[in-house]
């Protein structure tokens, strides 16, 4: 069995998106063949001949029943995008379908609902439409022989047949260069930028290493510095131990050699008294 899960960020976004290959009629993964993903070529946009309503899914389902009434085994297209825009992914995009009579194994199949000899798409077919073929052509790397709006063609441009409708190509406003440039019939609002949160991220991650690496080597470099501070500063200070210790003995020294003159000077004053002392008494006696 053949399983291609997709995820399209704008259209996810856009919540514009339903796989609905388990839920609609047929086999969505097997039939009708299998192909090699460089086979893939075109992808090819349809119209269904069919008048939208306001249920997008009974929409999809009618056209399942169209292809169940051909005695087909699934649906033919890989793709319905309903009025409301919403993109229904209903055959697996690893599988042949049956949109373009022996073409199949180079196509993927799109088809808008609508009768668009009568009318043209919607402003939000045209978007979602848009948005798929983008992310058909140019984001997706398993394909690798699609990448070129080059490769969108009307189902006509590859078999006799009026789909998708009288103004795809080769009028002044065609189907074909709204859908390749995203301009709706309607003036749109400028959309909001879609962020790629995982790609942002990473981006972050990325970016933050590069500062902690940096700030690392800055601790790095200062830690060296430190070091060589720490060294200095204890050479230093012996040097500054030695220094006091030779100083304290000089002051020692010192405080000795004042001792013996105190001693000396206190002797001379005992004796300048005693002196003294005899003369006052010779005094008394005469």
């Amino acid at each position: 069995m053949s399983s291609t899960p997709l995820y399209i960020p704008v259209l996810e976004e856009r919540k514009k998106f339903k796989d609905y290959r388990q839920g609609i009629w047929g086999d969505s993964f097997n039939w009708y063949a299998e192909r090699a993903w460089d086979q893939i070529k075109h992808v090819v946009i349809h119209h269904s001949v069919t008048n939208p309503t306001s249920d997008s899914k009974s929409d999809v389902d009618y056209i399942a029943l169209l292809h169940k009434n051909r005695g087909w085994g699934g649906v033919g297209y890989h793709f319905i995008i309903t009025a409301d825009g919403m993109v229904w992914y209903v055959g697996d995009v690893s599988t042949m379908r049956a949109n373009v009579a022996d073409k199949n194994h180079l196509v993927i199949g799109i088809c808008l609902v609508g009768d668009f000899t009568k009318g043209n798409p919607t402003d939000d077919q045209i978007l979602s439409a848009h948005d798929l073929c983008k992310y058909l052509l140019f984001d997706t790397p398993s394909i690798p022989n699609l990448k070129d709006w080059g490769q969108l063609v009307g189902h006509k441009e590859l078999q006799a047949t009026q789909c998708p409708g009288t103004y795809w190509k080769g009028v002044g406003d065609s189907v074909y260069e709204r859908i390749k440039n995203r301009i709706p019939y309607t003036p749109q609002t400028q959309p909001e930028p879609i962020i790629d949160w995982e790609k942002r991220y990473y981006g972050l991650i990325e970016e933050k290493k590069g500062e902690i690496d940096g700030l690392t080597g800055q601790i790095n470099t200062l830690t060296d510095e430190l070091s060589k501070i720490q060294v200095v500063l204890a050479d230093e200070s012996l040097g500054c131990q030695a220094k006091i210790e030779k100083l304290g003995g000089f002051v020692k020294e010192e405080e000795n050699e004042i001792d013996e003159d105190i001693v000396e000077a206190v002797g001379t004053l005992k004796k300048l008294l005693e002196f003294l002392k005899g003369v006052f008494k010779h005094d008394e006696k005469n």
